[in-house]
């Protein structure tokens, strides 16, 4: 308003200013989705299963639906919906430590996710295995409580002497990567060497 002469020029400069603001905003503007995607995306819920939903936006934007390994280790996947679902493929996060992508065709679904998942984890059951087994037989310092998503820890092997392992989820019965850490480690990696076999 300073820089305006009057009241005339001002009002004129403030329509060209709203004008190009809304056209900017008619460009960002996104179609909601149709009736047609409301409906469908409650069909393919109810074709997962409803008792294996955990929660829906209120959006519906997102999905999160859980799946139960043979163990009894409950995972969840979130799917984020695309406003042109199901021609666009949604994306999907899940509580693993490995990469999680999905074949997807138009004619794909909340169904072809939950099973794809399902394959996903019926994969990763040795290197569950294999974290439990050291859960179980080792004192581990860290992680505690680790999510299903952690590939190291910590393990004790004696007074002021640990190990860091890291263990390759798609090979968890090779040799782990490791690193000693402690005051008296150098006896460790000679013995480790002697017996790497």
């Amino acid at each position: 308003m300073k820089h305006s002469p009057d009241l005339m020029s001002f009002l004129i400069e403030l329509k060209k200013t709203l004008e190009v603001a809304l056209k900017n905003r008619k460009e960002l503007y996104i179609q909601p989705p149709s009736h047609s995607f409301y409906t469908d995306l409650l069909n393919e819920i109810g074709a997962v299963g409803w008792d294996k939903l955990v929660c829906v936006y209120t959006s519906f934007s997102t999905v999160k639906v859980k799946a139960e390994h043979a163990s009894g280790r409950k995972h969840v996947i979130t799917v984020k919906l695309k406003v042109k679902h199901p021609r666009e493929p949604p994306d999907c996060i899940v509580d693993f430590s490995v990469p999680f992508s999905i074949s997807w065709t138009p004619q794909s679904s909340l169904v072809n996710v939950h099973n794809q998942f399902l394959v996903a984890l019926e994969s990763l059951k040795a290197f569950w295995h294999v974290m439990n087994e050291t859960d179980e037989e080792t004192w581990v310092l860290e992680a505690e409580k680790p999510p299903w998503s952690i590939t190291t820890c910590r393990l004790a092997l004696g007074p002021n002497v640990s190990i860091n392992i890291d263990i390759d989820p798609k090979h968890p019965t090779m040799l782990p990567e490791f690193c000693f850490l402690g005051a008296v480690i150098k006896p460790l990696g000679i013995k480790l060497s002697g017996n790497i076999h």
